[in-house]
């Protein structure tokens, strides 16, 4: 090998000045426009995420002071062991009558019973 010869390849043609003066505002360009997008998504974020803490607070707000709401709640409670009453007697009722069993079934107030055995 002569003194002047490398072993190492040639590197390609550097970048001119202005290539790279390009390259560096296309950059910017983007950067800011991430930016922006960023601001913006963040905002319509932080806006949503207060109309929803404002409403829940206004829900809260309404149910402790709701009168009627806790009066209706412990009537409904009072009433309970009548209602219980009334499908149990449905159910009864029920498996009498295949159609009324169907309907009751299908509405959650009754359980499937399982097929009988054919003869």
């Amino acid at each position: 090998m002569a003194p002047n010869e490398s072993s190492e390849p040639v590197a390609a043609a550097e970048p001119s000045v202005s290539e790279l003066k390009d390259t560096v505002t296309a950059l910017q360009r983007q950067f800011f426009s991430l930016l922006l997008a960023v601001m913006v998504v963040s905002g319509t974020l932080s806006l949503y995420l207060y109309r929803q803490a404002s409403l829940t607070r206004k829900d809260l707000a309404g149910i402790q002071s709701d009168r009627a709401a806790v009066q209706l709640v412990a009537t409904f409670n009072q009433d309970r062991k009548g209602m219980q009453a009334l499908l149990e007697k449905l159910n009864d009722y029920g498996k009498t009558h295949p159609d009324v069993y169907q309907i009751l079934v299908r509405y959650g107030f009754a359980a499937p019973q399982a097929a009988a055995p054919k003869k």
